[in-house]
């Protein structure tokens, strides 16, 4: 049995969603914004190591950002793009006027500043691999996916780069049990990478890193903490995994699989939003949300 990455994060979020995106073959809704921007800066990165934008302004990176931009947003969900996060602002005797400013339009600023940051901090960095493919296999079950950056550092030796563009940052229990960074890290360790169209083995347990770009983000005003123009934070996020815990998580990982192979798919929403954020909310029948005040109604009067 062969299970890609995203088949088994997509299960982890709802087994339902699962079904009815790889079993019903059920159309999404539009793409979301959180996948625009995970796409555009992972495009703009490939190009920066690619050295198409080496050595150049940062004027030339926020157009080439734009490009790759409008490209993403083709068919994104065009309302959430035009959803107003800051009010338009009447002018005043001292200032002007200021538009209101969209979702879209944030994301875009956004993704500029992260390039432009990144170009800047990890122009030195010694990149190996970028955006490949591997193939894990555990038990009876191969794993497939893709790694969105493997480099290699003098001190630590093989590292693996995961990229993060979500609004908030991951906890520290989420990262500690995410499947898919445990994965990285295993694929290096025992299984094949990709490269070139030949095969080949790493046979090392990598140090990963969670590369998290909204802390290339500069503060607008000072606090008791960081001053005006600091970066939000250190983007580099140690999420390591020692050899006892992948190995556990060959027995977690294929317990998932397990339910998959066997068509196991309730409804059991675990991302932060719940079903307001899944695409397949459309056509899920089995909403429990309509049902709980005569549930709690009818628990009352039979008191």
């Amino acid at each position: 049995m062969q299970i890609s990455i995203n088949e088994i994060e997509l299960y982890m979020n709802c087994p339902r969603a699962y079904k009815f995106w790889y079993c019903d073959v059920m159309e999404e809704k539009k793409k979301s914004l959180s996948v625009c921007k995970a796409n555009a800066i992972r495009k703009a990165v490939q190009q920066i190591h690619g050295g198409i934008l080496a050595n150049v302004k940062a004027e030339d990176i926020e157009m080439f950002c734009e490009h790759i931009w409008q490209e993403e947003i083709t068919n994104a969900d065009q309302e959430e793009l035009d959803t107003i996060v800051i009010q338009e602002k009447p002018a005043t005797s001292k200032k002007e006027a200021t538009p209101p400013v969209t979702k879209g339009q944030r994301a875009l600023v956004n993704l500029k500043i992260w390039a432009v940051h990144y170009a800047e901090m990890e122009k030195e960095a010694q990149v190996i691999y970028s955006d490949v493919p591997f193939e894990d296999t555990i038990g009876d079950t191969t794993f497939t996916g893709t790694i969105s950056q493997i480099r290699k550092s003098p001190q630590e030796g093989w590292q693996v780069i995961v990229f993060n563009t979500s609004s908030q940052i991951p906890g520290f229990a989420y990262l500690k049990r995410n499947f898919s960074i445990s994965l990285y890290a295993h694929a290096l360790w025992q299984g094949l990478l990709e490269v070139n169209e030949e095969k080949i083995s790493i046979g090392e347990i990598p140090a990963v890193y969670l590369y998290y770009f909204p802390n290339l983000e500069l503060y607008k005003r000072g606090n008791g903490k960081s001053q005006k123009g600091e970066l939000k934070g250190d983007p580099w996020i140690p999420v390591h995994r020692s050899r006892a815990e992948l190995l556990q998580f060959e027995y977690e990982i294929l317990y998932v699989a397990s339910g998959i192979q066997l068509g196991f798919y309730p409804m059991n929403v675990t991302r932060l939003g719940g079903c307001e954020l899944c695409g397949f909310t459309h056509g899920c029948h089995a909403m429990t949300t309509d049902y709980i005040p005569k549930n709690d109604l009818e628990l009352v009067e039979s008191k």
